[in-house]
C-alpha cells in the first residue's frame, strides 16, 4: 500500500496515508505497523464504498 501511493494524487486521503506509512518505512520514528493499525479504520468506509462502486461498473 505505502509504495503504490507513490505518484499517485496527494489529495486523496488514502494516498496522504500510503505517503505517511512509507515515511515511517524508511526512518525508524514511528512503528509503521502500528501506525497503521492505528491509523487505517478512518479510510476504510470511503475505500469500501469506492471499491463497491467500482465492482458494480465491473458488473454492469
Amino acid at each position: 500500500m505505502a509504495r503504490n501511493a507513490i505518484g499517485e494524487d496527494y489529495e486523496i486521503p488514502e494516498v496522504q496515508f500510503g505517503y505517511q506509512l512509507d515515511h515511517y518505512f524508511d526512518y525508524d520514528e514511528v512503528d509503521p505497523i502500528i501506525y497503521f493499525e492505528r491509523n487505517v479504520y478512518q479510510y476504510m468506509e470511503s475505500s469500501q464504498e469506492l471499491v463497491n462502486s467500482l465492482l458494480t461498473r465491473a458488473n454492469a
